[in-house]
């Protein structure tokens, strides 16, 4: 009997403290926090098996550490855990990369990989004039583009709808104000976007028809932009 009861002793881990019973509590409360932040995401994501998993994962936790008893397992669960995460989940997931194409070329979706492809696509023409861009907002809300032509310095400006924001030359007949090169600082009617502001903008390229006699302008107001992006 005496034997017995040692043995109960030394798995149980004796009769914890009030305050290593509030220390694990606490802890546990920071953990679970965590997991339900990231359970959010997963769901939000639509994530459900991996949300299902580390739920569990998480109520098994919690039982080992509030139960009476099971010393060790309350020592073999965090290396369990970090074992799976970091050696065990790496090996299957080299396993499943070897058998895909998945590298620095290969990391994004079909659409995103068609994406990239028209944009690698587009190529300057030799000798084609050279256009930097100015991205403005106008007094309606809408989007345009400021092009100084660093050839001519002429300054044209226009938008994603043609018939509305048809694109022309703007002169100083229009507002526009230049410094001592000709690089446009200022136009009636538009305001300058920040660095910030473009960001939020992100206008949509994709599906453009460019007309033959503004091609050339458009071509490089979309490859500007999109550096500036």
């Amino acid at each position: 009997m005496r034997t017995r009861n040692k043995n109960f002793e030394l798995h149980s881990g004796g009769t914890p403290s009030l305050r290593g019973t509030l220390a694990k509590i606490f802890i546990l409360g920071i953990v679970d926090a965590g997991v339900g932040f990231v359970l959010m995401i997963l769901i939000g994501k639509e994530k459900y098996g991996l949300a299902i998993f580390f739920g569990l994962v998480t109520l098994v936790v919690n039982w080992i550490y509030l139960r009476r008893g099971g010393l060790p397992a309350k020592y073999l669960t965090p290396g369990v855990l970090l074992l799976l995460a970091f050696q065990v989940y790496v090996v299957i997931f080299s396993g499943y990369i070897s058998f895909t194409n998945y590298g620095d070329a290969h990391n994004g979706n079909f659409t995103e990989a068609l994406d990239a492809i028209q944009q690698a696509a587009v190529e300057p023409i030799e000798g084609a004039a050279e256009y930097e861009i100015k991205v403005v907002r106008s007094d309606d809300g809408a989007v345009q583009f400021l092009a100084f032509d660093l050839a001519t310095s002429k300054v044209f400006m226009g938008g994603e709808n043609y018939s509305k924001h048809a694109w022309r030359e703007q002169t100083a007949a229009d507002g526009l104000v230049t410094d001592e090169s000709g690089y446009p600082t200022a136009l009636d009617g538009v305001t300058f976007l920040t660095d910030d502001e473009i960001t939020e903008v992100e206008p949509d390229f994709n599906g453009y028809e460019v007309a033959p006699d503004r091609y050339e302008w458009w071509k490089n107001r979309v490859m500007k932009t999109a550096e500036l992006l």
